[in-house]
């Protein structure tokens, strides 16, 4: 990202502070706690990667279907009362 963008992102002129670094060891305890309750991380990630896409499509296009059910009965509405 630009260097403008992230200082406009923050708003006083100064780059965003670097939330990932530094964060290592409690990430790789919370992936050995995940590991100890039977979650395979790299299960998940692969599920993901391969269903994810076709899942936020499906979503998408129910939203897409919900909205213009409710616009054309608005539109319906409308040309009723005209």
């Amino acid at each position: 990202m630009p260097e403008a963008t992230l200082r406009a992102v923050k708003g006083h002129g100064q780059i965003p502070q670097d939330s990932v670094r530094g964060h290592y060891t409690d990430a790789r305890q919370v992936l050995s706690e995940l590991q100890a309750l039977g979650v395979d991380y790299d299960d998940v990630t692969s599920v993901l990667e391969d269903n994810g896409p076709a899942v936020v499509d499906a979503s998408w296009q129910d939203l897409g279907d919900q909205l213009a059910a409710q616009l054309r009965k608005r539109s319906t509405r409308e040309e009723n009362r005209a």
